[in-house]
């Protein structure tokens, strides 16, 4: 977190979105990435998903954990509803790509942490237009609601995402352990300490 802090609170303050709050959804993510093991699962899956779309193959890449079918619906809804800046910015990348060729973009997208991010971003983006009476709860409220719907689903309604938020089904292991936690409650604790830190560090 602290190496890529820079030009990951850049791209959120630009997106719109509170660079410590984006930081925190994604945490629970960056805990359990295994590089060497993610590479090697999904290279049959990605030539399924290129040739023939998310219905054959759906699969979660890259640093932040997004499947296709997830940034497929992001780019659905932006397209739809906005916001119109960054329904723009993906439409740049994308056109004139026919549907294989868009599959392969998202794919290489999805594959590159900073590209990937600017997919958590909007996710954030979307989730504040289709829950603008969240504006009003504090931070940690807010934070545990957003990461609940990036884990479990963003366009899931609200009492769905709510019903999800004590669910503990989070683990780092490739088999489910007896103990498991709640994915909010790992990007909550994350976001308290983190703030800690960074109150301690404004009064030297």
């Amino acid at each position: 977190m602290e190496e890529n802090a820079s030009w990951m609170d850049a791209a959120a303050r630009e997106a719109g979105v509170d660079p410590h709050l984006a930081a925190a959804v994604v945490f629970p993510e960056l805990v359990r990435y295994d590089a060497l093991r993610n590479r090697m699962e999904i290279t049959l899956l990605k030539a399924l998903y290129v040739h023939y779309g998310d219905e054959y193959a759906d699969f979660s890449v890259g640093r932040f954990q997004i499947k296709p079918s997830c940034a497929e619906a992001v780019l659905r809804e932006l397209h739809k509803h906005g916001p119109r800046e960054l329904d723009l910015r993906f439409h740049r990348l994308h056109r004139g790509l026919k549907e294989k060729e868009k599959r392969e973009a998202i794919l290489s997208e999805l594959e590159d942490s900073r590209s990937q991010y600017q997919y958590v971003l909007a996710i954030l983006r979307i989730l504040d237009h289709r829950f603008p009476q969240l504006s009003s709860l504090e931070p940690l409220s807010r934070l545990r609601f957003y990461a609940t719907a990036f884990n479990s689903g963003f366009m899931h309604s609200e009492v769905q995402i709510l019903r999800q938020m004590e669910v503990a089904a989070f683990h780092t292991g490739v088999i489910r352990p007896r103990e498991c936690y709640s994915y909010a409650a790992v990007a909550a604790a994350w976001y308290s300490t983190s703030n800690a830190r960074l109150q301690i560090g404004n009064t030297h």
